[in-house]
């Protein structure tokens, strides 16, 4: 276990990540059936100790299909500050597509497996004779 202190001085700010919790149904879930994608699950933020939260609620509820919301759109009381770009990007609402599947080609019963073409000598022709074997040079009539 390790424990780091650090000695706090008043009207010193600290820097500290809190989590990000999304409050709400996005009406591009409830209504066009998006997904909520939650991308940024903590923040840096910079404040006095005695008014760090336990975690910052974003209502989400607003959001539609292919909405994003960023670090900039998140409320926060004046005495805190975010460390964070202003352009990060917190959570989105997509939609997921499904791909046409193509329907399988039905094969009619019997039908020949495909012949492969230039892989390997055929064993009947050009392969080489066995150790003992002489070939058809060696034999005699």
């Amino acid at each position: 276990m390790h424990a780091d202190f650090q000695r706090l001085v008043k009207g010193q700010k600290i820097e500290v990540t809190v989590p990000l919790h999304l409050v709400g149904e996005p009406v591009g879930v409830r209504e066009e059936q998006g997904v909520l994608e939650q991308i940024m699950r903590e923040l840096e933020i910079r404040c006095e100790p005695r008014e760090i939260p336990d975690s910052i609620d974003l209502d989400v509820s607003n959001l539609g299909v292919h909405d994003v919301l960023h670090v900039s759109d998140i409320p926060v009381g004046a005495n805190i500050e975010i460390l964070n770009e202003p352009d990060a990007v917190v959570a989105t609402v997509g939609i997921v597509r499904d791909e046409p599947v193509a329907a399988p080609v039905v094969e009619e019963e019997g039908a020949a497996e495909p012949e492969v073409i230039g892989k390997g000598k055929k064993e009947e022709e050009g392969a080489e004779p066995e150790k003992g074997d002489k070939g058809e040079k060696g034999k005699k009539e």
